[in-house]
């Protein structure tokens, strides 16, 4: 669909002559995921390619104001109690995995796992039509714009964005920054922060961004309160590793050696 449509086909013609170009000495990537790209379609490899993490930047936030938000959310959106709280937030909701979600709620009804998921973005009469097809719209609440994001983030329990691509995904870096656990895709560069290869999880990934058993699964996993209070505890230094200023820092040497 992308290769149809002729905004994306010109992005894409200017994206592979840029990268053919042999002036093109080093190239920035946002995550290994990206990384892992470049060598199978461009056959960018070795030194030529740097990863340096995606950033963002959200506001400092003390336990009590988590607190707080958690408490406005679940009042403003009549959470019930022992529902686990669930955050997805897409500008495209079909390309974030909106469909795998939607049947992945329909298998936790299944199975009686309460949950509630609160949807951030631009949603159409058609989505709603789908929840209610799947007979799910009462465990959704949809939002629309939302200005206040960090605190939507610190008030849930876990982030959910079942993506087909991002090449890193700043609702899960602003998640994890803020300390709430996510599940993402193999498809989304962020991912590297969910399952580090040298600690513990900080959240679930699905090889697959179709399979809503894989998601419904993971959900439920971090339903328990135990293990999302593990993927809290794992969250170390990732507000720095991701910040604006390691980012920055990291493009300003790249730019010094490549010279």
């Amino acid at each position: 669909a992308i290769k149809l449509n002729p905004k994306q086909r010109a992005l894409l013609a200017m994206e592979s002559r840029t990268l053919r170009d042999p002036a093109v000495k080093r190239v920035a990537a946002l995550s290994g995921y990206v990384q892992r790209q470049l060598a199978k379609h461009y056959a960018l490899t070795g030194e030529r390619v740097v990863v340096i993490p995606n950033a963002a930047d959200v506001p400092a936030m003390t336990d009590e104001q988590k607190r707080q938000a958690r408490a406005n959310l679940h009042k403003t959106h009549r959470v019930p109690d022992g529902a686990t709280l669930f955050v997805f937030a897409a500008q495209n909701p079909r390309l974030k995995g909106f469909d795998t979600l939607v049947k992945a709620l329909r298998l936790l009804k299944m199975r009686d796992v309460p949950v509630v998921v609160l949807l951030a973005g631009r949603y159409r009469p058609s989505h709603e039509a789908q929840l209610r097809s799947a007979s799910v719209e009462a465990s959704v609440r949809t939002l629309g714009s939302v200005t206040d994001m960090p605190a939507l983030y610190a008030g849930a329990d876990v982030t959910v964005l079942p993506t087909f691509y991002d090449p890193s995904s700043k609702v899960v870096l602003e998640s994890l920054m803020l300390g709430t656990p996510a599940i993402s895709t193999s498809y989304n560069g962020a991912s590297d922060l969910l399952t580090p290869a040298d600690g513990p999880p900080r959240g679930r990934v699905i090889d697959d961004p179709a399979d809503a058993q894989a998601l419904a699964d993971a959900m439920a996993e971090l339903c328990d309160a135990d293990a999302r209070r593990a993927c809290r505890d794992a969250m170390g230094e990732v507000a720095e590793q991701v910040s604006m200023q390691t980012h920055v820092a990291a493009l300003e040497q790249l730019l010094r050696e490549a010279k």
